[in-house]
């Protein structure tokens, strides 16, 4: 009788730790797409950015690559806790990226708000919006 009792105890621990693994993933799959830069807010000031090619965001599955003011940056990340992590990125060096470009860094704590991606680190808060896709 008592290992039947175990049994059923057992049984919701699973089923409530796969319900957290799918809520999971599903927030990280809501990262997933095209974002484009709008703001940078730090300390002492906010940047705000126009609409442009430049400054461009693209998160795949484990892939992250962007655009900075000439020259285009790539790595792979990891999901922990809600914060995007990398630690080595690649850039090409066609030219001189103006002074803004030194301030991307998108690793950070993240949080998704309708269409809008915040990400916030020892740089400040970046927000994104997410790109529609046609």
């Amino acid at each position: 009788m008592r290992y039947s009792n175990k049994r059923f105890l057992f049984i919701p621990l699973i089923i409530f730790f796969l319900s957290c693994t799918k809520l999971f993933a599903q927030n990280t799959d809501r990262l997933i797409g095209k974002w484009e830069l709008l703001s940078i807010e730090t300390d002492t000031a906010k940047i705000e950015f126009p609409k442009s090619e430049k400054f461009k965001l693209i998160i795949s599955k484990d892939s992250l690559q962007y655009n900075l003011s000439v020259n285009s940056c790539w790595t792979e990340y990891q999901i922990e806790d809600s914060k995007i992590i990398y630690h080595s990125i690649a850039c090409t060096e066609i030219c001189c990226d103006d002074d803004n470009s030194s301030l991307i860094n998108y690793s950070g704590t993240y949080n998704i708000e309708g269409n809008k991606l915040f990400i916030k680190n020892k740089m400040g808060v970046y927000q994104l919006n997410r790109i529609k896709e046609d």
